[in-house]
Order: C-alpha cells, then structure tokens, then sequence
C-alpha cells in the first residue's frame, strides 16, 4: 500500500519524532530504526499515530 501515513510522532527523551507524511509503512520503519537505534532497549518510548 503506497499511500501517505499521516500525523505519526515518537517522543523519547527531550525529543519529538514527527513521521507525518511519510509515504509507505516501510519508509516509516526505517526512519525510526536510523533514529532510535542508538537507545537502550530499556528507553520509555511513547508512540501516537492518529487520522
């Protein structure tokens, strides 16, 4: 499926992660793992994806 995935946002840490927009299911994972990777495992995470 190739249609936009709208208003995603991962907040960790002092950070917001806003994946809003992106494209595919795939690009979305792979944005996240480029910028969560460098966490420990045991890093609260707080995921909110909404239409």
């Amino acid at each position: 499926l190739n249609a936009t995935i709208t208003n995603v946002f991962i907040f960790y840490r002092e950070k917001m992660l806003d994946l809003t927009g992106m494209h595919n299911l795939d690009q979305l994972i792979s944005i996240m793992d480029v910028e969560l990777k460098m966490l420990p495992d045991d890093e609260p995470i707080i995921a909110l994806a909404y239409q």
